[in-house]
């Protein structure tokens, strides 16, 4: 396997601690280890425009709060059929993100 899954224990919001995995209880420690950093939890406010066409194309606005830009940020759509599509996405500041609706599947 190449993926282990951690959960978190409760941290401050920018706190970086530094992890690293044992696999013997904690007596050694991997050489390599990663930063992790507490973040605000991201809030919805609105999004503008609300509606469009059945085209796509039109790029969102959504304000809120505790937004990050990163190469990984997307829009993700739920379609009544339970499909989802992923948009990339682009966050110019920690209360705005922007991103591009996809075409309708039905017209």
């Amino acid at each position: 396997a190449n993926e282990i899954i951690c959960i978190t224990p409760t941290g401050a919001i920018g706190a970086s601690p530094v992890v690293s995995l044992s696999f013997n209880g904690g007596v050694d420690f991997s050489p390599s280890s990663v930063m992790f950093r507490y973040a605000e939890l991201p809030s919805l406010r609105s999004i503008q425009p609300n509606k469009g066409t059945l085209r796509g194309g039109i790029i969102l606005t959504i304000e809120g709060s505790g937004f990050e830009n990163s190469t990984e940020l997307e829009c993700v759509f739920f379609l009544a059929n339970r499909e989802s599509i992923h948009r990339s996405a682009r966050s110019p500041s920690a209360t705005t993100i922007e991103c591009t609706n996809p075409p309708s599947l039905t017209p």
